[in-house]
């Protein structure tokens, strides 16, 4: 999208988001969000979200609550917020966009561009503006722009029955292993910040693509500019370092001779 000038990465994330608002947050630009520099921070957002619902509705929903009470505070939380309440416990959609209204809500940690502070969220963000502006889903957008085109049929985010099978299981030494090795968990996990899954095949083709200048086989998905400017550490746009210097010792522990694999590929 960037390639075709249907968005540009230096335009403020509230041109697509409107209700993305709050002190600072005009001076937000897309590409920060994708490089963690927004200036929102994930635990302190979550420190704030918390404080919102115990100030509104005396205590944060949660799955662990019976369905009576949850809903009876989602529907404090949506008249503070001044829309539709969820009309049952089944209507997650409801549900989630209260949580989605107060995420954009949260305000800065620090000045946008001034500090690497993981946010995950903010790849939902992007997920909202790639489907406002393409009008596709985010997985059928890259699985035509991208994942097609490359070759990468092992590349999703809603696997088959036969791609689960296949999936390697965590240990049960890493943190919440029994969610990621589950059929119901991670490994249905939509979401654009966590839920894309792939193979050592795939992720090296994709690799291969910044290596070779963004074009593969014959079939150009990003010019060399854009290539180049995504591997620059110069160019603040890197985020592999990050990873990859705290993955001996984190919640990336099975997952680090991988990471350091593929950021060898980019070097």
């Amino acid at each position: 999208m960037q390639e075709n000038g249907e968005i540009d990465w230096l335009e403020p994330v509230r041109n697509y988001i409107p209700e993305f608002e709050g002190d600072g947050k005009d001076a937000v630009l897309i590409w920060q969000l994708l490089c963690h520099s927004s200036g929102m921070d994930a635990d302190k957002g979550d420190e704030f979200r918390t404080a919102w619902w115990e100030e509104n509705a005396g205590k944060r929903p949660s799955w662990e609550l019976p369905d009576e009470e949850r809903m009876e505070l989602y529907r404090k939380g949506a008249e503070k917020l001044g829309i539709a309440p969820p009309e049952s416990s089944d209507d997650y959609m409801a549900q989630e966009r209260i949580n989605k209204l107060l995420r954009l809500k949260t305000p800065l940690f620090v000045s946008p561009g001034t500090r690497y502070s993981y946010y995950s969220y903010g790849y939902e963000m992007i997920r909202f503006i790639i489907e406002q502006v393409s009008g596709e889903s985010l997985e059928t957008f890259c699985r035509r722009h991208i994942f097609d085109p490359l070759g990468m049929d092992d590349t999703r985010w809603t696997l088959t029955p036969e791609q689960i099978s296949r999936c390697a299981g965590r240990s049960a030494k890493s943190r919440a292993y029994e969610w990621l090795n589950s059929a119901d968990g991670a490994l249905s996990d939509t979401s654009a910040d966590a839920g894309l899954k792939s193979s050592m095949k795939d992720l090296t083709t994709f690799g291969q693509l910044f290596l070779r200048g963004g074009t593969l086989d014959g079939v150009r998905i990003i010019s060399p500019a854009s290539a180049r400017l995504m591997i620059d550490p110069d160019a603040d746009m890197v985020v592999a370092f990050y990873v990859c210097e705290r993955a001996e010792n984190s919640f990336y522990d099975d997952m680090s001779r991988v990471i350091n694999v593929l950021y060898s590929a980019l070097d």
